[in-house]
């Protein structure tokens, strides 16, 4: 049979595929979006061509497909029929065209001839389908929950059709103990049927590589939105909001009144497919479905969070917090350390803070506010250093406990020079960073210095951080309160952020001052933390304490060299990380980012297999090689990294 593709200039569908795995609560989701003005929800379309032609099943609406009209009105407009449509042909095109063990041609720019050919044919069914779907629904968006990564994949590649993918997350352990449970399925009539049932190892091997390669999608340049089902089920609201956004749905005035305290008011959705809950209509309330967590057993569960860990870690599924969480009975707004018991000295020493600022008034008065609003009991002295920039004298106050200095960069310009000119200004006991544009807790200083005094042989203390960054918030915490060198030289830890540094007056005087040689003050935060590693353990107070701004735009091309020439200096002065597997293999992966980022393939290449011999499974030589082979850019890969809270 012969399916004409669209004229080349039809406008495009577009179309906000449900992306992630089955039992994630797509449904659910789906339902409250197809609720909003302009979207048209239909469920896992991928499995029309079998369940709704073939097997005739129930639709969302009750009625089985060929008496549904909205379906058979769709088949009249998009294909003149569903009898002109070969299901068959369908299910042939899908095993060559749609698998994921075509990810290379799915995902890559070198595709084969006949690929494309039958790709091209696969795709102008989506096209006519979603189209008419539009048409008969008189809908803005089409919502699809196929969930299938090579499905997102190849819509991707559709001329007609203006893909945005939802990425919905759940946890891994409480997805594969759904995994376990037989579910029958209402919508098969002529028999008893249920779905299926798989290994939790299974399931969370799935897991973890489908949500790996949906991480890819936004690199190749299709926008998405990663939705955690606890956030939705937490917070319906500010979740459908984003959907929105993402979708291009206008949610203003009363578009949302469906939405209350109890719950959920859902209507008929015309699903081809989906969870049995579809059927389910009128008030739906919202939980969490913690089953899991008494049913799935004890070494089920041990292996699913092992396998997991880097997603789950990444998501804010932190096995360990949840554990605290659950022995306290309430779940940690942010995923971090319960505090730790920190015994208070009898004499709190003096600290000195140096708040380095360039141009950024507004933003360096707010860090400054919540210096001098600490709740610290001893003495506390602020030094503010304008570098390359005019100093505001009005900031100058003699406060008996809280005094302010004002001052400019006497030495090399940039941050170093200005962070040691304020360093040799202060005759404190304890030293510590705050960059202009971040703030601290009210209770940052006093939880330190406690932690750093009970441990009289460390010499630098810090604490983890919650990042805002395109208006989320991310927390990033560590899950220890040691830090040691062989940590250091395995990761930078980013979460251990300069603004939360502090060092007993010795590490930055008698150790050489913060190090000016590092061109453009690049990677000088590492070093220090190197450097007091190599004396003693760090102090880590891993409770959010300091709150860092960065930008998703703030990442300039001619930065990347200093980059490289810093991380090298490292190397030379740090020979540990070329002995080491996992350092070798990080390190490598950074250079090897930062020359493909330059557009210097060949060093880029060269220091990717370096990258990819010493650790295969460091990810930094997988995102320089999308970007030496021009999949994407190195501006994008780091834009998505900042949203999220990452750097390189």
């Amino acid at each position: 049979m012969i399916i004409p593709p669209l004229e080349p200039e039809h406008a495009p569908t577009r179309v906000l595929y449900v992306a992630g795995m089955g039992r994630s609560g797509s449904t659910l989701v789906e339902r409250a979006i197809a609720q909003l003005p302009g979207a048209t929800g239909v469920g896992e379309v991928v499995f029309l061509w079998d369940r709704g032609l073939r097997r005739d099943e129930r639709c969302g609406c009750g009625e089985r497909f060929s008496a549904c009209s909205f379906w058979q009105r769709v088949g009249k407009a998009g294909f003149g029929g569903w009898d002109q449509v070969d299901p068959d042909e369908m299910t042939a095109l899908a095993e060559e065209v749609d698998d994921l063990r075509d990810i290379g041609q799915l995902a890559g720019p070198i595709v084969t001839r006949r690929f494309r050919a039958r790709q091209r044919r696969y795709l102008e069914h989506y096209e006519r389908l979603y189209d008419a779907i539009r048409e008969v629904a008189g809908c803005d968006v089409v919502v699809d929950t196929s969930k299938l990564t090579s499905l997102a994949y190849s819509l991707r590649r559709a001329e007609h059709i203006d893909l945005r993918v939802l990425q919905l997350v759940r946890d891994p352990r409480a997805v594969a103990y759904s995994w376990t449970k037989t579910i029958r399925r209402p919508e098969v009539l002529d028999r008893e049927a249920y779905m299926p049932t798989y290994r939790p190892s299974y399931m969370a091997a799935l897991w973890s590589g489908h949500n790996a390669l949906l991480e890819l999608l936004p690199r190749l340049g299709t926008p998405t939105e990663r939705l955690r089902y606890e956030d939705f089920v937490d917070d319906p609201l500010a979740s459908l909001r984003r959907v929105a956004e993402l979708a291009g749905l206008d949610v203003s005035g009363d578009a949302l009144d469906f939405v209350s305290d109890s719950g959920l008011d859902l209507g008929v959705v015309h699903t081809v497919s989906g969870n049995p809950s579809r059927f389910t209509t009128g008030r739906v309330s919202l939980r969490r479905d913690d089953a899991w967590r008494a049913e799935l057993p004890a070494s089920a569960r041990r292996v699913v969070t092992a396998l997991t860990w880097p997603g789950r870690r990444a998501y804010g599924y932190d096995a360990t917090a949840e554990h605290r969480a659950e022995a306290s009975g309430h779940q940690d707004p942010v995923p971090s350390q319960r505090p730790q018991a920190l015994p208070e000295p009898t004499v709190w020493p003096s600290v000195g803070v140096v708040l380095v600022t360039h141009d950024r008034p507004a933003l360096m008065r707010r860090a400054l506010a919540s210096i001098r609003s600490q709740d610290y009991p001893g003495r506390l002295e602020v030094r503010v250093v304008f570098d390359r920039a005019e100093p505001d004298q009005t900031l100058h106050t003699d406060a008996d406990d809280r005094p302010v200095r004002v001052g400019v960069n006497t030495r090399t310009p940039g941050l170093c020079g200005a962070r040691n000119t304020g360093v040799l200004d202060l005759d404190a006991d304890l030293i510590a960073f705050c960059d202009d544009d971040d703030t601290w807790e009210p209770g940052k200083l006093r939880r330190q210095v406690a932690a750093l005094e009970a441990e009289p042989d460390a010499v630098l203390a810090t604490t983890a951080m919650v990042v805002d960054v395109d208006g989320r918030s991310v927390a990033r915490t560590c899950g220890t309160d040691r830090v040691r060198l062989e940590q250091l030289l395995r990761s930078r830890l980013a979460m251990l952020h300069s603004s939360s540094f502090l060092a007993r007056r010795n590490l930055v005087t008698a150790t050489g001052l913060v190090d000016e040689s590092l061109p453009r003050s690049m990677a000088e935060d590492w070093e220090l933390l190197l450097r007091a590693a190599t004396r003693a353990p760090i102090v880590h107070v891993d409770e959010p304490l300091v709150r860092v701004q960065w930008g998703v735009s703030s990442h300039f091309v001619h930065r990347w060299v200093d980059k490289n020439e810093a991380h090298r200096t490292l190397l030379a002065r740090y020979p540990a990380m070329t002995r080491d597997r996992v350092a070798a293999g990080l390190m490598a992966g950074k250079l090897a980012f930062g020359h493909a980022a330059l557009g210097e393939r060949r060093a880029a290449w060269r220091y990717i297999a370096r990258s990819a011999r010493a650790n295969w499974r460091e990810p930094r030589w997988v995102l320089a090689s999308a970007v030496a082979l021009r999949l994407v850019s190195a501006d994008r890969v780091m834009t998505e990294l900042t949203r999220r809270g990452h750097g390189i």
